[in-house]
């Protein structure tokens, strides 16, 4: 399976990073590609042209903010985009993880630990690494799991994976139904 992870920004110092992977025996970083201060309808006619090469099954697509208009557009077009709120309760395990935040990096975190997740040496590699190097949880006073984004800039490109990796979890969950 394809899946893609989209963190949309706009007009401010985030990138807006789109980020390809492979789900197959390993989690495969294929290509990551980003950009800064476009307007939503030109990032949309960006990431079209990178869908038509990498023809995604799924892509994971960061609605909370400007991300939401880059949702409509792209299912509106006809692909296959998954909108999520990462603010929202999670799929599973919701008596350990604080929102979908937490449960996109917690299941992030177990495929780097059990060595599921390859990232090749290709462009832009250096920026995912850098920030996933910086990020950091906690634990609310529920005990729920909370990821802490760094101070000094969002991490656009590792949410951006996280989105990614996170697309088996949340294609796999059927609307009303507990699955887990």
């Amino acid at each position: 399976m394809k899946y893609c992870g989209f963190d949309v920004a706009r007009m401010g110092n985030d990138y807006s990073v789109l980020i390809n992977i492979t789900f197959e025996e390993k989690v495969r970083v294929e290509r990551i590609d980003f950009f800064s201060k476009i307007e939503l309808m030109e990032l949309c006619g960006w990431s079209i042209q990178i869908f038509k090469k990498m023809v995604p099954d799924k892509t994971m697509v960061d609605m909370i903010g400007v991300g939401a208009g880059v949702y409509d557009r792209l299912r509106e077009q006809g692909f296959p985009v998954v909108g999520v709120n990462v603010a929202e309760s999670p799929c599973r395990n919701v008596e350990d993880f604080k929102n979908k935040k937490s449960e996109m990096y917690w299941n992030l975190r177990g495929l780097f630990e059990r060595e599921e997740i390859e990232i090749p040496n290709i462009p832009h590699r250096n920026k995912l690494t850098a920030e996933l190097s910086k990020m950091k949880y906690t634990y609310d006073s529920k005990g729920k799991l909370q990821i802490v984004d760094p101070e000094d800039k969002s991490p656009d490109f590792a949410d951006s994976l996280a989105l990614a990796c996170y697309g088996p979890i949340i294609s796999a969950r059927v609307p009303g139904v507990v699955m887990f």
